[in-house]
């Protein structure tokens, strides 16, 4: 089961939503790509029993604000997730149906928005941006960029 709606992080309530949905729909299973303070945050809104994978840092920070509670008293879960063993471990077969699975998801529950285009001239100009707005969509740096407003 997937969370049917997407939950933004810069909402001042957004640990109450994924605590809500993830107990409507029963998700024992959460992907992490942030890191630092987050992992703990999110563990501590997921159902007990469920395992979150971090599979990123993107904070730059090792993973934090973990209680024993939620390890030990709720029997939750922390395990790393790197892509390319699980492709590796797929085979042949595993692999088109993964990528099948994939594809059926790219314009839901997958989908990337994309906030703004730089120059390949723009890269610090960019990285500025990010770092003030990551939660407002994907930065590109493309050859030649489509400005967006």
């Amino acid at each position: 089961m997937c969370i049917r709606d997407s939950i933004n992080t810069s909402d001042n309530d957004w640990e109450d939503q994924l605590k809500k949905q993830a107990k409507e729909l029963d998700a024992k299973c959460c992907f992490e790509a942030i890191a630092g303070d987050m992992t703990g945050k999110v563990l501590q809104n997921m159902p007990n029993g469920s395992v979150l994978y971090v599979y990123g840092a993107l904070s730059g920070k090792d993973c934090s604000n973990i209680t024993p509670v939620d390890l030990i008293f709720k029997k939750k879960k922390i395990e790393g997730l790197w892509l390319t063993d699980y492709i590796q471990s797929k085979g042949m077969l595993g692999l088109l149906f993964f990528f099948r699975e994939l594809k059926k998801h790219l314009s839901t529950v997958l989908k990337s928005s994309i906030y703004q285009e730089y120059g390949l001239n723009e890269i610090q100009q960019a990285l500025d941006e990010y770092n003030q707005n990551s939660s407002k969509g994907k930065l590109l740096i493309c050859p030649n960029p489509t400005k967006r407003t």
